[in-house]
């Protein structure tokens, strides 16, 4: 029983950490204090590695810091996933699109709209980047 309520314990100050990470990082990222926000997140991820939120906060705050090349490692951990979400993509091609991927954007791209088939964000990411 003790040992039940400890990982119960251990599991809750995790989670609640990767969210308080999360807000932490997102209030520096809205203030344009991308370096903070990038020390947050590095600390949070080294505790949760396969946080998705995590990657895509970090992928996000090296875009917005024009580290485009930092941002792509992150955005290649969620592209590599099966489990991602709509914004994962979104994020991970746009990250593709700044560092004139193509390829690698319109695979990814494909990918995201294989899996949602009714994603109107999906679709107006490629459509843009077929336009462009």
């Amino acid at each position: 029983m003790k040992h039940l309520l400890f990982s119960l314990a251990l599991f809750t100050a995790t989670v609640s950490f990767g969210q308080s990470a999360h807000e932490t990082a997102y209030s520096f990222m809205r203030t344009g204090d991308h370096d903070n926000a990038i020390l947050v997140l590095n600390k949070a991820i080294q505790n949760e590695p396969d946080n998705e939120q995590l990657l895509q906060d970090l992928a996000l705050a090296y875009y917005y810091k024009k580290d485009f090349a930092q941002a792509r490692t992150y955005a290649k951990k969620l592209a590599d996933r099966d489990d991602i979400d709509i914004a994962s993509y979104q994020i991970a091609g746009t990250v593709y699109r700044a560092l004139e991927e193509v390829k690698e954007a319109d695979k990814l791209y494909k990918k995201g709209l294989k899996k949602h088939p009714n994603s109107g964000v999906l679709y107006s990411e490629y459509g843009e980047m077929l336009w462009s």
